[in-house]
């Protein structure tokens, strides 16, 4: 899973992450354009003037919304969160990918 770090004392996050990220490619397409967006915006006839890269620690946010997100995406039985809500050791954090081009 590139751009996503996880680290937790059980797998099931991972596999539930994993879930849901498959499903959502499989539903909205390309979920890895960020790391691609300076090659798009050159190859689209603009000047890449920044490229950035940096992670945002999703751990809380990630607790909240771990039961829908569970119920919604996740195999019953087979990977879920909803019973990290007072797990410690979950440790997850997302990739962003940002660009700015000029038009030439």
């Amino acid at each position: 899973m590139g751009g996503i770090l996880i680290d937790s004392e059980s797998q099931r996050p991972a596999q539930g992450l994993a879930t849901y990220l498959a499903n959502r490619e499989k539903d909205s397409g390309d979920i890895q354009v960020g790391r691609k967006l300076g090659r798009l915006l050159r190859k689209a006839g603009f000047t890449l003037e920044r490229n950035t890269a940096s992670y945002e620690v999703i751990t809380e946010s990630l607790l909240k919304i771990g039961p829908s997100l569970a119920a919604q995406f996740a195999t019953p039985g087979y990977c879920s969160l909803q019973e990290k809500a007072d797990n410690d050791s979950l440790f997850v954090a997302l990739a962003w990918c940002e660009a700015i081009g000029r038009a030439t």
